[in-house]
């Protein structure tokens, strides 16, 4: 009687132990497939932003093609586009136009000092004021697209068609100036007094 006592325990213990190994691998596998599904969540939570940001940076512009720290890496396109973005950006197009003319009048006035070349009138000192390392559009012209996407490629556009020849020049200028201003240089003999052009907010000269 005893014997089948002792069986009978060792019986329900066994089957208590098994029940609760079961219970503990139970337990122990739902703890694995957290794991590793959590392992999965974040592997592809990493991939998707990895391929947002390969995306963006493929699709989205740098916004800064433009920007410089030295002008005369510029090709003269580009020079003269940043000369109208600092000079003339709110203007017209025929008033761009003007503008954009009298860096390539003076270029061929046969005038040694004030550059040879579009590029060389440009970058000749105290010529552009907006080039003077003072001007606060300077900084503006350094980076264009940084604050006005739209109006540097107008003066992109410009300054291409002048120098493909596409654009005409009408006033044959060399000189202009705000009508809020009357310069030195404006007194003197040697300027034709040209005028307006049109509504424009610049009176040009040509040097004689």
């Amino acid at each position: 009687m005893i014997e089948c006592f002792m069986v009978e325990t060792t019986r329900r213990d066994l089957l208590k132990f098994a029940g609760l190994a079961t219970g503990v691998a139970t337990t122990l596998g739902g703890i694995y497939s957290f794991f590793r599904t959590s392992d999965a969540y974040a592997q592809r939570t990493q991939s998707s932003k990895l391929e947002k940001t390969a995306s963006s940076s493929t699709t989205q512009p740098s916004g800064n093609k433009y920007k410089t720290d030295n002008l005369n890496n510029d090709s003269e396109n580009v020079l003269l586009a940043r000369m109208l973005f600092g000079e003339a950006r709110n203007c017209s197009q025929d008033e761009k136009t003007a503008i954009a003319y009298t860096a390539v009048n003076r270029a061929n006035d046969g005038k040694k000092w004030n550059g040879t070349t579009v590029k060389t009138a440009l970058l000749t000192p105290s010529q552009y004021s907006c080039f003077n390392l003072n001007d606060p559009n300077r900084k503006k012209l350094m980076d264009p697209e940084k604050y006005d996407v739209k109006s540097w490629k107008e003066c992109l556009a410009v300054a291409e068609k002048v120098l493909s020849g596409e654009y005409s020049d009408s006033a044959r200028a060399t000189h202009y100036h705000t009508q809020n201003i009357l310069p030195s240089w404006a007194k003197s003999d040697k300027m034709v007094r040209i005028g307006r052009i049109g509504n424009s907010s610049h009176i040009f000269y040509r040097e004689k």
